[in-house]
């Protein structure tokens, strides 16, 4: 069920594709996309992140290549008293500390991050890597982690599933150069359950 909900949320990248040409090494200006999905109380917030929640940075080789890394990280609260997942979208503006700090709240911040190298004929998404912080000693434990990537090409690359023994991770994908057709894209998803409840965090790259 909740693979078949991340596919969908890979097909919907796919079918909004940007081919903005783009003075430079690389004719193709790649879109970021980012997402964090929670499953509480019966309840499903898919919510896509702001452009200013996702980082990008990339550098061209001399040979023309663009290396680039896309990533985002979120904080979510947790209610012991209702079982309740909130994402915070203003934590870069309202100190934790200003928040709610009892007993019954606490926090968790997941990271993410995708790493490429792109030319005018071929795509070679090369690493994924992330983590989840426990920013509360009250915290409960997170279990059923998970990341999936992959990405969707003419020439395919398979979704892949890892199941992370400890808190931060880092996978090599080992896919090679691809050959992609405008509108294909590269993701990763790493979800967990938190509290029982399910939380994920996703970003993207759209070409």
């Amino acid at each position: 069920m909740r693979k078949g909900l991340i596919l969908l949320g890979i097909l919907a990248m796919l079918f909004t594709p940007i081919n903005v040409k783009a003075n430079g090494n690389v004719l193709l200006k790649p879109h970021k996309d980012a997402k964090v999905t929670i499953f509480a109380n019966g309840k499903n917030i898919t919510m896509n992140l702001p452009e200013e929640k996702i980082v990008e940075t990339f550098k061209y080789t001399k040979g023309g290549e663009k290396i680039g890394t896309v990533s985002t990280s979120v904080i979510v609260k947790i209610d012991s008293e209702t079982n309740e997942i909130e994402y915070l979208e203003d934590y870069d503006i309202m100190p934790l500390d200003s928040q709610d700090n009892t007993n019954t709240k606490s926090y968790w911040k997941a990271n993410i991050s995708i790493n490429y190298i792109l030319t005018n004929s071929y795509i070679n998404y090369k690493n994924v890597s992330g983590s989840w912080t426990k920013l509360s000693s009250n915290a409960p434990a997170i279990t059923n982690k998970e990341v999936v990537y992959g990405g969707m090409f003419k020439d395919g690359y398979p979704l892949v599933t890892k199941y992370p023994s400890s808190n931060s991770f880092s996978y090599d994908t080992y896919f090679g150069n691809r050959p992609y057709n405008y509108g294909g894209a590269i993701m990763a998803n790493a979800h967990c359950n938190v509290g029982g409840q399910y939380f994920a965090v996703e970003c993207g790259l759209r070409l």
